[in-house]
């Protein structure tokens, strides 16, 4: 999760319709790891892909760890683990090693915007925030920097 000086999210608009059943959500840019790569070293080489942002381990903190256990969820994400690392920076254009067409197709990113936490928990309609009660854990982050993370979600 990238945290601008304003206190503003950076979050990636993902499009899977095609994928799954309609789902258009907005989450913080990440993505798996590859062979022999640790968390911290997937979070690097992601910030470089999607947003063009490069930075050092000690930069990043572990915040939260998510494992999701639900067979009706979707089949794809079903024992899937989420780990997410915060980063607080000046604000910046993102701009990856990819075209937006690239973007588009391979993580099925059509766009990247800043939010603030109003914007978060004033958002309606039917493109969803993730992970769910991003913006309570966001708050949480925002008032309690200094809390023992990672935390469990």
């Amino acid at each position: 999760m990238i945290i601008d000086e304003h206190d503003r999210l950076l979050l990636a608009k993902h499009d899977l319709s095609a994928r799954h059943m309609g789902v258009v959500l907005w989450a913080p840019p990440g993505g798996g790891l590859q062979t022999g790569e640790t968390p911290a070293e997937a979070v690097l080489r992601e910030l470089v892909e999607e947003v063009g942002y490069r930075t050092t381990p000690a930069e990043i903190t572990h915040v939260w760890h998510q494992e999701i256990i639900s067979p009706t969820y979707s089949k794809d994400w079903d024992g899937a683990v989420h780990d997410y690392f915060a980063l607080r920076c000046l604000s910046f254009e993102p701009r990856g090693m990819w075209d937006a067409e690239s973007l588009n197709s391979s993580e099925g990113i059509t766009e990247f915007r800043w939010w603030t936490l109003d914007e978060m928990f004033d958002q309606r309609g039917p493109e969803e925030l993730r992970p769910q009660n991003l913006k309570i854990l966001v708050r949480h982050l925002l008032d309690h920097p200094d809390d023992v993370y990672p935390i469990d979600i």
